[in-house]
């Protein structure tokens, strides 16, 4: 991310603060925590659902996105783009079939609602970055590098935090009393 912030950077001019101001810090923070959290969800989705409802779900990621722009941004996004892509992945007539016969306890609650959150951390995510994105007069001119090179930096402090602190967290018996 570094050396694309580099590279992309005009000659002749200095290199862009991936913080320039303190307002920024917020926005930034929360792309870093909802990308990193995002995957995991996912990937635990997994265990519970078909590998088919988790691609047609993840090819109706504008969904989440569309319903965060309209609650917190007060912005719309195409719902058409998504219906379309919807339909077109429902309707494979030989798939069909072989879907209905297998094993439907491929397809819990419990991976529907781990799916779900990974969606709504992935709309996050990106309704928090168009944010950043389209309000140049509240966070300053904020390139694309720069918002790479934040989210990495940021994620990586996060998820370092995260394995030093939860070995010792769950060792003393934290963990288990809260649960």
């Amino acid at each position: 991310g570094f050396a694309y912030l580099l590279f992309s950077t005009p000659s002749g001019q200095k290199i862009p603060s991936i913080f320039p101001t303190r307002q920024i810090i917020f926005p930034l923070l929360l792309v870093a925590i909802s990308s990193s959290l995002a995957s995991p969800f996912g990937y635990a989705s997994l265990q519970h659902i078909d590998y088919l409802t988790f691609i047609l779900a993840k090819s109706c990621k504008l969904l989440p996105v569309m319903v965060l722009h309209l609650t917190i941004f007060r912005n719309g996004v195409v719902l058409m783009v998504t219906l379309g892509v919807a339909t077109f992945s429902l309707h494979h007539p030989g798939t069909s079939k072989k879907v209905a016969a297998k094993d439907q306890s491929g397809s819990s609650g419990w991976g529907i609602f781990l799916l779900s959150i990974n969606l709504l951390l992935d709309g996050l995510t990106n309704t928090t970055q168009d944010h950043v994105f389209s309000s140049p007069k509240l966070y300053t001119r904020f390139t694309g590098p720069q918002m790479m090179v934040a989210q990495n930096v940021l994620s990586t402090v996060l998820t370092s935090a995260y394995l030093l602190i939860m070995p010792h967290l769950s060792q003393s018996g934290i963990l288990h009393n809260l649960l």
